[in-house]
Formats: structure tokens, sequence, C-alpha cells
């Protein structure tokens, strides 16, 4: 805990740590737990913005990774021809696991953050690490529980 934070208690998003700009805290998803939570905003209404948002993403969540299996899976072809092609050199941190469908990548994929800025165009960011590519984050875009967009992120 760093000098000017602070420690709350929150149903949702477990022990919240408050800093000099925003919160970190924990949520559950289903099988994924402990997934870090950012929150970038210090007031009270972002952190109830925060929790609204989240709490109309939970019921949507296997719906919106849906959403982005088919354009995750296309970046995991690119990135897996550009190996096999040598384009890009696989080092010993890189798996580049074998896959017989799109609906695979799930198996691959680790859920590794949330990210909400309560104020913005799309207030949640789901983000997620691809063995294959440790470069990038896979990132999908949600807005009052919807999908809005997917994409691979630097």
């Amino acid at each position: 805990m760093g000098l000017f934070s602070k420690r709350i208690k929150h149903k949702l998003f477990n022990n919240l740590e408050r800093g000099l700009v925003s919160y970190t805290g924990y949520i559950d998803l289903g099988s994924d737990t402990n997934v870090e939570v950012y929150i970038r905003s210090r007031k009270k209404r972002g952190l109830e913005k925060a929790e609204e948002q989240t709490l109309k993403m939970i019921p949507n969540f296997e719906e919106i990774k849906k959403s982005a299996t088919k354009d995750f899976y296309e970046s995991y072809i690119i990135m897996r021809d550009a190996i096999k092609d040598g384009e890009i050199d696989l080092d010993d941190e890189v798996i580049l696991p074998e896959m017989k469908d799109a609906n695979d990548i799930w198996e691959y994929l680790k859920l590794e953050d949330i990210i909400i800025e309560p104020n913005s165009d799309y207030p949640l960011r789901i983000g997620f690490r691809a063995p294959w590519d440790i470069e990038h984050d896979y990132g999908i875009l949600v807005k009052d529980g919807d999908f809005q967009y997917c994409g691979v992120s630097v």
C-alpha cells in the first residue's frame, strides 16, 4: 500500500485500494478469480459508475467473449503464420498452440485485468494475455454490458 493510498472494503471489487488518481481492486468472474480491476477515477460517483458498468457486464461476460472470438482467432492466425514463415522469431517465452478452430482461442487467452474509465465512451476494457504474443494485450471494450469493439494493442 502506497503512502497516499487507503483500503476500502467493497462487496464487488473486494478490498479496494484508493490511490492518488484511481482505485485498484479484484473481482471474480466465473473460473477466473482475483482478476485485477483498475478504476480510473477517485471520486465516489466514478466508483459508483464503475460498479454499474461491471454489474451490467458480468451476466453477459461469456457472450461478450464470443463476440471477440473471430477477431482474436484471426490475430492468432496472423501471428502463427508469421512465426512459421520465419518473420518472427519464436523465443523461449512464446508458446504457439495448435488450434482446431476459433473457439479454441479461449483455452489459451488468460484474463489479465479489467480497466474501468467511468466517463469514457467505452467505459470498461477487459484485457487478456496470449502465450503466442507476449508483447500485446488482447482487449474487449464494453459499454452498458454490451460488446463494442475488440482488438490487439501494444
